[in-house]
């Protein structure tokens, strides 16, 4: 944010002319909203090729892509790295927790499901006591695919009549 000569608070104004500052060219940024993280590390890797400061660095990303994209530290330590020689713009490979989800135990719980259409989590979860309740969600919602469906439609109002 700068003082403008007219007195106001403009961001990224540079005056051409100075005819009483009546005339000025402001650079207007697009803000690219939630860009992917390889994207920021390439415009990084870009700017810090061409000797470009941290601090700047950071700042000219703050203005594409908002201030909450990358912290000053990590900027710091991706131009540190690629100025060291790094080229990969990727995290590294790290080891995690292994899933508790395996091929069998997928199998067996969508072979439950089709005997039983009508099946809950409850229900799952008795015939899997060595399978956690969320464990059992997960392999139901996000790997089978299965999406929670309402047998009958009631109204908002229930009155004496209705039931």
């Amino acid at each position: 944010m700068s003082r403008h000569s007219l007195g106001t608070t403009v961001r990224n104004c540079s005056c051409v002319g100075n005819l009483n500052g009546l005339f000025c060219v402001f650079k207007m940024f697009k803000i690219i909203e939630s860009p992917a993280p390889c994207e920021v590390r390439s415009v990084l890797r870009f700017s810090s090729a061409r000797n470009l400061f941290a601090a700047d660095i950071q700042r000219q990303t703050c203005e594409v892509y908002r201030a909450t994209v990358m912290c000053e530290v990590k900027v710091r330590k991706w131009v540190r790295d690629f100025k060291a020689g790094r080229y990969n713009v990727h995290d590294d490979s790290r080891s995690g927790r292994p899933s508790a989800i395996t091929d069998d135990m997928m199998a067996s719980v969508e072979t439950k499901i089709l005997e039983n259409r009508n099946f809950t989590i409850s229900t799952l979860s008795s015939d899997f006591p060595e399978v956690s309740r969320s464990v059992l969600y997960k392999i139901v919602s996000e790997k089978l695919n299965f999406k929670k469906l309402c047998s009958r439609c009631v109204p908002k109002l229930l009155t004496e009549e209705l039931i």
